[in-house]
């Protein structure tokens, strides 16, 4: 092949007849192209996930409105927040001074063992 400015200049020929192979064996498939050709285009890879990423889904939009009426809650208040961080960097300092119990309501959030 010379490159691709050469493939688009070839001129179709006749089709050469094998022997002892007719028209009947390409019966079926002609009727798979015709089928195909039927049927259109498949949507490519992209286009698909595309597709698919547009479906709703129930569950997460469910969870959603769950998560967002809990972030209205109190939960969410700025003195929750403040005390809840306060707490936990006395804990750090205390478990960096090696004050912090092992075991125990005082103990450290997560069991490093």
């Amino acid at each position: 092949s010379l490159g691709w400015l050469t493939e688009s200049s070839l001129i179709p020929k006749e089709p050469k007849l094998i022997k002892g192979v007719g028209n009947a064996s390409l019966l079926h498939l002609q009727a798979a192209v015709y089928e195909r050709e039927r049927r259109g285009p498949m949507p490519s890879a992209k286009r698909r996930r595309a597709m698919a990423e547009k479906t709703k889904n129930d569950g997460v939009e469910a969870r959603s409105a769950r998560d967002a009426a809990q972030a209205t809650g109190e939960d969410a208040a700025p003195a929750v927040v403040a005390a809840k961080l306060a707490e936990k960097a006395r804990r750090y300092e205390a478990m960096t001074a090696g004050r912090g119990s092992s075991g125990g309501k005082e103990g450290p959030l997560v069991d490093f063992e």
